[in-house]
């Protein structure tokens, strides 16, 4: 078999910047203590204010507030400055409840021992990468029951000297926790953790808060150009550990040394306002994702491992490991609206770059595995084998929107997103919101 199978209240008001600024860095800090919630809803993929929500995730063409820095940026010209905030809450009813499996399909427990030979390297190293017994795993097969998701939002627009180029600035954060994330192995390396099945890149989504500087000019009535960049984090930690004693495995010292650093992603927009109530939106979005590069040196005092190279003892090891976080492919949306009244509807369409999808350990779907039939043992690896891809996608989304004055609102929107593999299925979400 092969070395691997893949499995797997909207608020308003007129408010200053310094206000906008300690109001949602006094809301990112006090939402950022200790959470067990694994984020897992459709609202990563339709946006995380309530207008955008609503309508299904389309939202290129038409919209207004602070919270268009992270749809359409141009479309911070269509409202008067202010501070807006937002709460959302996404229920999760997805779940993955694997079905009884006859003992006559596990690893028989003796497999080492009638085959260790085969279970070695030319190095003589041990194979690492192997099956193991269901008695000897950590944890039984359960189900994978991802948590709902809540976001608290607040965004603020300025006027930059003239009306017609503005300034904004948004946060977004989790809760309760400022950073919400599980990462998991998509093959069978993940039967010696959780032991479960996961949703790749659907249903279990990392929530980390989200800060969106931007800028807007709308240099006529009918056309505006906006700019922002969607901030997110490099993470680097160094651990370095030094057990006394090679046989006490559970004392050890250790000291770690850290960097986290600003990634800025860019978003580029352009709105145009056409006659007849019709509106036109066209967005560029970079990849987006928060990278975690890990290194954990290990030095044992009396460490008594040979090293295969050097036939000395070893006493000194070094690994290093890359984590993703959040993974948002490059897209370009283009957007068409129509509004007569109290009325509006919108639908969108994107291309989305999946194809250079990074999984949790920033793995690009390239790393060598053997057809289920091939002959390893005479033919090495099987060049005519590759590893699932995923493959670039068209989404459509599109909503309705019926106003009530100002303050309120009623809107319903779906979104149509077609498999990123071909052994996915098809996702339609609808949203419906007040």
């Amino acid at each position: 078999m092969g070395r691997f199978s893949r499995l797997h209240m909207k608020t308003e008001a007129r408010s200053a910047w310094g206000t906008a600024l300690a109001l949602g860095l006094a809301i990112t800090i006090a939402t950022a203590w200790p959470g067990r919630a694994f984020a897992g809803s459709a609202v990563s993929w339709l946006g995380s204010d309530a207008r955008t929500s609503g309508m299904g995730g389309a939202g290129a063409a038409l919209g207004k507030g602070g919270f268009m820095l992270l749809v359409n940026p141009a479309l911070m010209t269509a409202a008067p400055s202010g501070l807006w905030m937002s709460f959302t809450a996404a229920p999760n009813g997805l779940q993955i409840d694997p079905e009884e499996r006859s003992g006559d399909y596990d690893v028989s427990t003796t497999i080492y021992d009638s085959q260790g030979s085969s279970w070695r390297l030319e190095n003589g190293q041990s194979y690492l990468d192997r099956p193991v017994p269901t008695a000897m795993l950590g944890h039984a097969r359960n189900t994978t029951e991802p948590a709902s998701t809540f976001l608290l939002g607040i965004s603020a627009v300025e006027d930059l000297f003239i009306e017609e180029l503005r300034l904004g600035l948004s946060f977004v954060t989790p809760l309760p926790s400022a950073l919400t994330f599980r990462t998991w192995y998509n093959d069978e390396r993940e039967q010696h953790f959780s032991n479960q099945l996961h949703f790749e890149r659907f249903g279990e989504f990392d929530e980390v808060v989200t800060i969106t500087p931007g800028i807007a000019w709308r240099p006529v009535d009918w056309f505006a150009v906006g700019f922002a960049l969607d901030l997110d984090f490099g993470i680097t930690l160094d651990t370095q550990l030094f057990m006394p004693d090679g046989l006490t495995w559970d004392y050890a010292y250790v000291v770690a040394h850290g960097d986290v650093v600003l990634v800025p992603r860019p978003i580029a927009g352009l709105y145009f306002q056409a006659p007849a109530g019709f509106s036109f939106g066209l967005v560029y979005r970079e990849e987006s994702y928060t990278d975690v590069d890990v290194e954990v040196a290990l030095r044992i005092w009396n460490g008594d491992t040979i090293d295969p190279v050097t036939g000395q003892p070893k006493s000194y090891y070094v690994q290093e490991h890359n984590l993703v976080l959040g993974y948002r492919p490059r897209e370009v949306k283009l957007g068409a609206a129509w509004t007569e009244g109290p009325f509006s509807v919108e639908v969108d369409g994107a291309w989305q770059q999946w194809s250079k999808y990074l999984d949790h350990h920033g793995n690009n779907w390239t790393h060598p595995t053997t057809d289920p039939d091939d002959d390893t043992t005479e033919e090495g690896w099987d060049d005519d084998w590759q590893d699932p891809t995923f493959d670039d996608v068209f989404t459509v989304q599109g909503g309705v929107e019926y106003r009530f004055g100002e303050l309120a609102a009623v809107r319903a929107g779906a979104g149509w997103f077609p498999p990123r593999s071909p052994s996915r299925p098809v996702a339609t979400i609808t949203s419906i919101t007040t």
